[in-house]
């Protein structure tokens, strides 16, 4: 019998007792509140702003808006924003910004500007305690040897972040920052990491390109799916979840299919990453988000599309642990779809759905159609083995399991 991808990989339901967690954090959603980004950097204090944005962002319609309302506060600009978050780079940036003085940071973009922003805050909080060398990776999560996830706390007083973000990622709503360390992806996991203010602005400055859309509304909707199936989450992480799904179904079909690119429509998209990052914030990821993580950190896959080929066949591995769940889950989504599309789903099963509605609204659903026909899969299975997400998957995971998931997803018989 092949052994399970880690010891740890053990079905387990959920806890009787309920512990959620909610963040001290604000969020907005609406056409013009970038605009009172200013006020809010004074409001909390800050006196020279770290700025993490990209070239594209920071020069466009968005950027300069943000610039304008910062006034003449003092800034440091970052434009380096690396896919999947190089430690080292969070290290440098971290010491650039304790040495210049910065106590805000300030990240416009996807899910990449907002976990630079929680990592840097990270380290610029070690190098606060007198760390002359941080060391990050005492700050892991790990999976300890009974099945849980321990979560080292950052220690001292992160400086507060604000986001603008301008995809679905929901990485800002989380208090976890994921990075990557010699061709692992790691998480820094502390509530004092979370965004103080989270901005989502619905005009047209905040473009929301479809292709965008489609893949990180896929990663939305995976933490919301994910949070459902998790044996970590619980009663009020399965209502956020559920919301979070309906919004986003909806916001994607009106959205992609229907093509309203309004500022409604962005709100509610954004309605539905708010609602299912905040479900993800107390139930955690399980086997799914694993497996991108492995294929994000060891094959530069997009954090965005390996979650938009990976989660339909996940859910089928999972529907034996968690049949009630994700039923909810594909009921949701067919309401929605159909309320928006006037025209039903005609697929019954959790992730027979999925891919139905992925189909519909022009989201990729094999690793060919992302650039990946051949994928080393030995090396994805090995890297499964240090990733804290399988344990919490309700499903014990193994090798085979694995092997039999990435030929799935290319599509192989």
């Amino acid at each position: 019998m092949a052994e399970p991808v880690t010891q740890h990989a053990r079905a387990r339901g959920r806890s009787a007792v309920v512990r959620h967690e909610t963040p001290a954090q604000r969020v907005e959603i609406g056409a013009g509140v970038v605009d009172g980004v200013g006020g809010i950097v004074s409001g909390l204090g800050g006196t020279v702003v770290g700025i993490l944005a990209g070239d594209r962002v920071w020069r466009g319609g968005l950027g300069g808006r943000v610039e304008r309302s910062l006034g003449s506060a003092d800034r440091v600009v970052c434009n380096e924003i690396e896919p999947h978050t190089p430690l080292s780079a969070a290290v440098r940036l971290g010491r650039r910004f304790a040495d210049a003085g910065v106590d805000l940071i300030l990240a416009l973009g996807g899910g990449s500007a907002s976990d630079l922003g929680k990592a840097t805050a990270a380290v610029m909080a070690s190098l606060g305690r007198g760390d002359a060398q941080p060391d990050m990776s005492r700050l892991f999560a790990r999976v300890r040897a009974d099945g849980t996830v321990s979560d080292p706390a950052v220690g001292g007083r992160p400086v507060p972040l604000v986001v603008v973000p301008t995809t679905l990622s929901g990485a800002e709503l989380t208090p976890g920052a994921g990075v990557t360390e010699n061709g692992m992806k790691r998480v820094l996991w502390d509530q004092a990491l979370s965004a103080r203010v989270i901005l989502y602005e619905t005009s047209g400055d905040n473009d929301l390109p479809a292709p965008i859309v489609a893949t990180t509304g896929m990663n939305a909707m995976a933490h919301a799916v994910e949070a459902m199936y998790s044996t970590a989450g619980d009663a009020i992480s399965d209502g956020l979840a559920v919301a979070g799904l309906d919004a986003l179904t909806a916001g994607m079909a009106r959205y992609l299919a229907a093509g309203d690119r309004g500022e409604q429509a962005k709100a509610e998209l954004f309605t539905g990453a708010v609602l299912a990052g905040r479900a993800l914030s107390t139930a955690r990821v399980c086997l799914h988000h694993a497996i991108c993580h492995v294929l994000g950190a060891h094959h530069g896959v997009a954090h965005g599309d390996a979650n938009a080929v990976m989660l339909s066949h996940v859910v089928d591995f999972n529907e034996a642990g968690a049949a009630r769940q994700l039923a909810r889950c594909a009921a949701t989504i067919r309401g929605a779809a159909e309320r928006v599309l006037g025209t039903p789903l005609t697929e019954t099963s959790p992730g027979a759905v999925l891919r139905e509605f992925q189909t519909r609204v022009g989201a990729p659903t094999t690793l060919t159609e992302i650039g990946l026909p051949h994928v080393d899969v030995e090396d994805v299975v090995s890297g499964l083995r240090e990733e804290r997400g399988v344990a919490l998957n309700p499903v014990p995971v193994t090798d085979d399991d694995v092997r039999r998931l990435l030929a799935a997803a290319r599509g192989a018989a």
